[in-house]
């Protein structure tokens, strides 16, 4: 990990100066967003300080996290604020802002685990290496000796099995960090179960998913696709950072190396979700082309369809 100790003294300069602080994320925020999001208001509470935690399109299978319940999803009334920070939002259009809302970049402070290149602030401390945010912000308190008690082991262990869907993903040298989140009694058996948790229209959503797959063997390619009828049918909102997140179970089927899931999202929008097995393939880069962005194992973008 290349978490920067230079620019976690500067932060907590900064940190120390602040007298109103922001926490930011991007829109529809799925574990490893809310989970850093809390992580660090955790820390910031610690450090005497009250900041305002701004996060919209809330999951509600996460509500179990320890300080849930100080996410306001309502503007402040007072929003000059002197010290920002913006959490795993990869591209700044992704940034869950309020109508009015001038982002100030020379106040602004990215913690981050997607390539720097898009990210935005007065210091951007990112790693692109890490399997997720929380994951940066585990490293940024080990480096400075704060202590990690079981809440706080519970939310980055959160962000982490999430963003590694339950830690497929994670690399053999991430082991030593699970570990001692569990050790020090980080929530592994409620996280796993909220994660897995299915609600019956869900699952009447996920067959009718499955019931469509198709294969495009001489391309190493599955997709499938869901419509904006198919969530009226079932009385869903179109929300899928809920469990289960839908192109990770469908990346679980069969061995191709790239999986497409195709959401209607309006009229004219469709939501294009891509996941991969094959590491030689980048998806960030396929979505890129397309106005996206993401991972090289994990991958989206929006367009007209």
């Amino acid at each position: 990990m290349s978490v920067s100790l230079e620019k976690i003294k500067k932060i907590e300069k900064l940190i120390k100066k602040a007298k109103n602080i922001l926490i930011l994320t991007h829109k529809a925020p799925d574990g490893d967003a809310i989970s850093s999001s809390l992580a660090l208001y955790f820390y910031l509470r610690k450090k005497g300080k009250t900041p305002y935690l701004y996060l919209i399109q809330l999951p509600k299978f996460l509500s179990f996290l320890p300080f849930f319940e100080k996410i306001s999803s309502k503007p402040p009334k007072n929003d000059d604020f002197d010290l920002i920070f913006a959490l795993d939002y990869a591209e700044t259009h992704r940034l869950a802002l309020w109508e009015g809302f001038t982002l100030k970049e020379e106040r602004l402070i990215t913690i981050d685990h997607h390539p720097i290149e898009k990210l935005i602030g007065k210091i951007k401390l990112a790693d692109s290496t890490a399997s997720s945010t929380c994951e940066v912000l585990y490293f940024w308190f080990k480096k400075r000796k704060f202590k990690i008690s079981s809440k706080l082991a519970t939310l980055l262990l959160c962000g982490i099995y999430t963003d590694s869907v339950a830690f497929s993903r994670l690399s053999t040298s991430k082991r030593k960090i699970i570990g001692e989140l569990i050790l020090k009694g980080g929530e592994i058996e409620r996280i796993s179960k909220a994660y897995s948790s299915i609600a019956l229209s869900r699952a009447k959503l996920l067959a009718t998913m499955i019931k469509r797959i198709k294969e495009i063997k001489p391309y190493g390619i599955i997709y499938s696709w869901l419509s904006k009828e198919d969530f009226k049918k079932e009385k869903e909102k179109i929300f899928l950072q809920d469990p289960p997140v839908f192109p990770d179970f469908l990346s679980q089927i069969g061995e191709a190396k790239i999986y497409v899931l195709l959401i209607q999202q309006g009229r004219e929008k469709v939501k294009v979700s891509l996941r991969g097995q094959d590491p030689r393939i980048d998806l960030s880069k396929i979505a890129e082309e397309f106005g996206g962005g993401g991972h090289p194992l994990a991958s989206g973008f929006k367009t007209e369809g």
